[in-house]
């Protein structure tokens, strides 16, 4: 915790290292009043004077926020303030109200569909036979859309509380083979082009989490490319990382877009997501699985001529050539 020694003027006196680095812009000599996040300390000062009860309150300011506690230290006319950074807790505390916010909004709409179709069928005991099967096939397409958003929810959720990733042995051009070989089943029509320096390209990694990212980037290449398109992925084995990337010739990201698509429930587009089930939560993921591999993400864009995400692993000791 931080440890500030004031006089009976509200001058600092002492202060701990974990003090200076909480209160930022303040030294010994300042008053701690002249600090912006300290606003309601004044008072809480002048009440413990006048009252020697201890006084408790909270230090709010940017990207910095405190619990800070005042007692008088009697012997010496003099006030110990001890200071306790929140603004960790508090930003998670704001991360999962936003997430469940986030969350209700995207299962409000399809839950929304899937009633308002029930409900007609219901009430038209009569319907014909190619309405009910229409009514019925959105039905099922919202109810895959649902399930799709708690999978990728229940995944993020698993992720934040995983530990640092299991390490083993990861062969990245066979990787990408096995990603291709799946989602050609699924899109007949789309072309993957791998690219790679070497027949083996190894890194250290979780090969369950490192298919998983690669699968959302392929996907979302595909979706965003008209499902017809030549997706191309370069792997490169170079002396001290590896690198990935995967470029498509897609509708591409305006470049005011580009600094939160990995934002969760973020989408560019959102009639084009809602109309692909997609809820924003795809690139989050693989971002959150780059970070466990103490990797790094880019991703570059033109509107109208596509987008490549490149992921860029250090080598281990063991894997330097």
């Amino acid at each position: 915790e931080g440890v500030v020694i004031l006089d009976w003027d509200g001058v600092i006196l002492e202060m701990n290292q974990k003090g200076k680095a909480l209160l930022g812009s303040v030294s010994v000599g300042d008053p701690l009043f002249k600090l912006e996040m300290m606003k309601g300390f004044r008072s809480l000062f002048h009440i413990l004077k006048e009252t020697r009860i201890p006084q408790k309150g909270t230090a709010v300011g940017e990207k910095r926020i405190a619990y800070f506690e005042l007692k008088i230290l009697e012997a010496r006319k003099r006030v110990l303030a001890t200071f306790n950074d929140r603004y960790e807790h508090y930003q998670k505390q704001q991360l999962g109200k936003d997430f469940v916010a986030n969350a209700s909004h995207e299962l409000r709409t399809p839950i929304t569909i899937i009633k308002g179709f029930a409900e007609t069928i219901y009430d038209l005991p009569k319907i014909s036979e190619a309405m009910l099967h229409d009514f019925t096939e959105k039905i099922m397409r919202n109810c895959e859309r649902m399930e799709g958003l708690v999978k990728n929810l229940l995944t993020l959720a698993d992720l934040d509380y995983l530990p640092k990733a299991k390490m083993q042995e990861c062969d990245l051009v066979g990787l990408i083979e096995n990603c291709s070989q799946t989602l050609l089943g699924v899109y007949p029509k789309i072309q993957i082009e791998s690219l790679h320096n070497r027949e083996e390209i190894i890194i250290d990694g979780d090969p369950d989490l490192l298919e998983l990212a690669v699968m959302n980037l392929l996907e979302n290449a595909i979706k965003y490319s008209h499902l017809e398109a030549l997706i191309t992925v370069t792997i490169e084995d170079q002396t001290e990382v590896v690198s990935l990337k995967i470029a498509d010739r897609g509708v591409g990201i305006e470049e005011e877009e580009l600094g939160k698509i990995f934002e969760r429930f973020y989408t560019v587009n959102k009639s084009h997501s809602r109309q692909m089930g997609g809820a924003g939560l795809g690139l989050s993921i693989v971002k959150t699985i780059v970070s466990k591999h103490e990797a790094e993400i880019e991703v570059t864009s033109t509107p109208g001529s596509g987008t490549a995400f490149t992921i860029t692993f250090e080598k281990t000791t063991s894997l330097l050539r």
